[in-house]
């Protein structure tokens, strides 16, 4: 009896394990950036002082009246090695 519970259960587990699997890539979907958004920190770390300490925060595309915007904030190094915004 305790064997063919042990064998149900396992089955159960490895279902959920086979669903998570097959839908990890429809979460993966959302998770990419679009090109606007690549292009606009492009330009900010190609102008930065020290392009490997830019991070950025809050990016995102807002429509507005005239187009769409890309809003966002940054923290970079300036010329004597502190962060600014």
């Amino acid at each position: 009896m305790f064997i063919k519970k042990l064998h149900t259960c396992m089955k159960i587990r490895s279902f959920i394990i086979l669903m998570i699997m097959m839908m990890y890539p429809l979460f993966l979907h959302g998770a990419v950036e679009p090109k606007a958004i690549i292009e606009a920190k492009t330009a900010v770390i190609n102008i930065a002082k020290d392009p490997e300490s830019v991070r950025f925060r809050d990016v995102r595309i807002e429509k507005m009246k005239n187009g769409e915007w890309i809003k966002g904030e940054y923290n970079a190094k300036n010329s004597f090695g502190g962060y600014v915004r």
